[in-house]
């Protein structure tokens, strides 16, 4: 992922999951915290889907680091 397109490649891999591919979209999400770790949105919606696989460890992590990168709730909405 190009850091300019990161945005970009986060929107494909939540359009990604509207389709269930929720494989595809977690590799996508990992891929743009590679390029930027501090992408709330990305953790957001990884800790959102390791949620839904019974991953709670991991998943808090990934909530809280989104939390500390944009602690404010209109963010998420």
């Amino acid at each position: 992922t190009q850091p300019h397109f990161i945005d970009a490649w986060a929107n494909y891999a939540s359009a990604l999951l509207l389709k269930n591919k929720m494989k595809e979209a977690i590799d996508i999400f990992y891929r743009v915290l590679e390029s930027d770790p501090e992408h709330y949105e990305a953790h957001y919606n990884l800790g959102c889907i390791l949620l839904t696989k019974h991953e709670l460890k991991p998943s808090l992590e990934h909530f809280l680091k989104a939390l500390y990168k944009k602690p404010t709730p209109e963010a998420y909405y």
